[in-house]
């Protein structure tokens, strides 16, 4: 049978055909990338690549655009502060280097539309806000004079507003202004781009009333045009100065100036932010915003504050720190009495060299091997345990780990680790549930069979500073060295990791029967009652038991030591001969700042105050709040004072200003009636044994207020309630 198909029904076909693969696929596959792009989905690039592979596609600038965007990253910044870092987005450098040569592709295209021209404009502002965010002076400029060559005028503009930016950076203020200054507020390229840095630099220059109206102006020229675009310069930055000025600058300006540089390997780090906060506010005051940036030398001077007690920090894009140790200089916050200078380093990682990644484990012994490190005074080894250690995702906590010897400072750059002394220490603490069960690792340690733990060391000099470190700021796990540890967990250990810690004490409590001296048992006996199953089943008379028959077996002193760290006053009395002995056992190098806090406190037990005050003391790298209150107990009120005002003691809840004024108003005067009842509450605190959750201090706090008399020791006493969290009724209700 012939099929006869005539050649108009074949053209239609062959029309049709073209319409689908022409038109609808490559429309189909823009919508599904856009809707993904505004989903936030990584699948986004996937279909921005197949529209853009095409042979024949129209719209080709505004998927170059969008992919190109989309690869170079958001313009959020990772945020390093004194009290932590984080955020900023996930791209990376081979990401950023593939968005910019799309971006390019849009510039470089011949014969443009109207629509290729307004994504040429778009394009051109991402690819200098990239180099911004890669801190790259050089191209920034090669760009801002490739930009004044173009026939498009806005493009030109646009050039007009990086080169100003270039400027201000570099503190030109002058030269910045003038570059806006060629355009009038009724030019038709003015935007809120243009309101946005003219408000900048009348903030710099001193002019506050005139940078609030200048960036009112800019904001309602972004939204009279619809422009939600809340970045400028590769930065969220200047967003919401009108809300910045009202809450926070208005309050904290002053005179006072920081000063600093922002390195790499000795090296200036360009178009770094730099943030202030006041301390207590949090993660970061108003959503980081710029009080300072480093120029093209990597320098900085930020805007002028009052005195006070501040945190610092700096942002930079996310993408760049993925070889770069952060040498973290380990203060939790500045005290800004006058002009000062800090600085900011960065330095390459070191290479472990033994073992690699994923290494199994053969025994209960492991070499590590990494590059010397100079003018390292010593070394730690830190290891990562995951709360799912399968794809090593969920919460993480990296701790250092002994050697064999029980060393924790390392001298020498190869050791030997022993998983028997490994699994002497405790592992990370956390409790769930009504009841509050304790946390499996807490009991097994954080070294369990079949799981994977990657490995860092960390060089540090005399005096505990970190120098480098052999992981980057930022960095992928599975590209790290790391060891997995064989076998499986014993009947025992399964019910504790099943957290059937009752089952798991008859368990074990049978085994000992029979076998008096099983370490298993004997360890696990011993840190179950140490930490506790659920809150309040801790039994340190129990644990003492097992913990001295393990330590004797073992010969040291480990876990008896561990158990101390666990200990309350009252169990610490009891025991004070055993602790004596073990804190005298402490081979002289493993005594470190832990060694001495512990020490500190048991000296508390026994009301040694001047003992433990010399302990605390010992601790290299903070003031103890302890020093602190055994002085007030002793009426040293001039060293207190003498202390606080220096900046070197971490108050937490207190407030500064109000201790200075309630000490300067006690002076000498400390043989009252009121002191003594001061001194009771100080004693209280320095015992450890209140129990604030079932109100013990908040009566404390309630009978002294009825008693103290005189306003200066009132407001001693309200720091030092706040201090306790003592004001937190039972049922969480803050009393006044």
């Amino acid at each position: 049978m012939k099929i006869r198909v005539k050649v108009k029904s074949i053209i239609l076909f062959i029309l049709a055909g073209l319409l689908v693969y022409l038109v609808v696929i490559p429309f189909t596959t823009l919508e599904l990338a856009k809707y993904l792009d505004r989903k936030g989905s990584d699948k986004a690039r996937i279909f921005y690549e197949s529209f853009i592979s095409k042979a024949l596609i129209w719209n080709k600038s505004e998927a170059l655009y969008e992919y190109g965007k989309g690869l170079t990253g958001a313009d959020g910044k990772f945020q390093l502060m004194m009290m932590g870092w984080g955020g900023g987005g996930t791209s990376s450098l081979e990401d950023m280097g593939k968005g910019i040569a799309a971006l390019k592709e849009v510039l470089e295209k011949e014969g443009k539309s109207n629509k290729d021209e307004k994504y040429t404009v778009l394009a051109y502002e991402e690819i200098m806000d990239s180099y911004i965010r890669l801190l790259s002076p050089e191209d920034l400029i090669y760009w801002i004079e490739w930009g004044k060559k173009s026939d498009n005028k806005k493009v030109n503009y646009t050039s007009d507003l990086y080169l100003s930016f270039y400027h201000f950076a570099n503190r030109d203020y002058d030269l910045a202004e003038e570059l806006l200054n060629k355009y009038s507020e009724d030019s038709e390229y003015i935007d809120y781009r243009y309101y946005y840095m003219k408000g900048e630099l009348a903030l710099w220059k001193g002019d506050v009333e005139l940078s609030k109206k200048l960036f009112e102006a800019g904001k309602d020229e972004r939204y009279l045009k619809w422009n939600h675009n809340f970045s400028l310069f590769g930065s969220y930055s200047y967003e919401y100065r009108d809300y910045w000025f009202e809450d926070h600058y208005d309050k904290l300006r002053g005179n006072l100036k920081l000063r600093g540089k922002v390195s790499f390997n000795g090296k200036p780090m360009p178009f770094v932010e730099v943030y202030l906060q006041e301390t207590g506010k949090g993660f970061r005051t108003g959503g980081g915003y710029l009080i300072g940036i480093t120029d093209i030398n990597g320098e900085y001077e930020t805007l002028g504050f009052q005195p006070d007690r501040y945190e610092i920090g700096i942002g930079l894009n996310q993408a760049i720190l993925y070889d770069k140790v952060y040498q973290n200089p380990s203060e939790r916050y500045i005290d800004l009495g006058r002009d000062m200078e800090f600085d900011f380093s960065f330095v390459s990682p070191f290479k472990v060299i033994n073992p690699g990644p994923e290494q199994v484990l053969k025994g209960n012994k492991f070499t590590v091997e990494w590059e010397t490190v100079k003018d390292a005074a010593y070394y730690q080894v830190n290891v990562t345990a995951f709360s799912n250690p399968l794809n090593k995702s969920g919460g993480n906590m990296s701790f250092p780990i002994e050697d064999e010897n029980y060393n924790i400072k390392l001298r020498a750059n190869k050791v030997v680790f022993d998983m028997k002394v490994l699994r002497d220490r405790s592992g990370g603490l956390s409790w769930s549930g009504e009841e509050m069960i304790v946390s499996p690792t807490g009991i097994l340690s954080s070294f369990i069979p079949g799981n994977e733990y990657p490995i860092v060391v960390n060089a540090y000099d005399n005096n505990g500073k970190l120098l480098s470190s052999s992981a980057p700021l930022r960095t992928h796990y599975e590209d790290f060295p790391s060891i997995k540890i064989q076998g499986e967990l014993t009947e025992g250990e399964k019910l504790i990791y099943n957290m059937k810690y009752e089952e798991a004490i008859e368990y074990y409590s049978n085994i000992l029967e029979n076998e008096p001296n099983n370490e298993e048992a004997l360890f696990y006996l011993a840190k179950i009652y140490m930490v506790g199953y659920r809150k309040g089943k801790e039994n340190y008379d129990k644990s003492m038991e097992y913990a001295a028959r393990y330590d004797n077996l073992r010969a040291n002193n480990s876990l008896k030591y561990k158990l101390i760290e666990f200990m309350d006053h009252k169990s610490r009395r009891k025991y004070r001969d055993i602790i004596k002995e073990v804190f005298n056992s402490i081979p002289k190098q493993n005594i470190d700042d832990n060694f001495y806090y512990n020490q500190g406190r048991y000296y508390l037990s026994l009301g040694e105050y001047t003992l433990a005050r010399e302990s605390f003391e010992n601790i290299k790298s903070y003031n103890h709040i302890y020093i602190m209150y055994i002085d007030l107990y002793h009426g040293e009120i001039d060293k207190v004072l003498e202390l606080i005002s220096s900046g070197d003691l971490d108050l937490y809840n207190m407030n500064k200003k109000e201790m200075e004024k309630a000490l300067k108003g006690i002076g000498d005067n400390i043989e009252t009636k009121d002191y003594e009842v001061i001194k009771g509450v100080i004693q209280k605190v320095l015992s450890e044994d209140i129990n604030r959750h079932d109100g013990e201090g908040n009566n404390i706090g309630k009978k002294a207020r009825l008693e103290i008399k005189d306003s200066y020791i009132k407001i001693l006493l309200e720091q030092i309630i706040q201090d306790n969290h003592w004001d937190i009724g039972v049922e969480g209700e803050k009393t006044i």
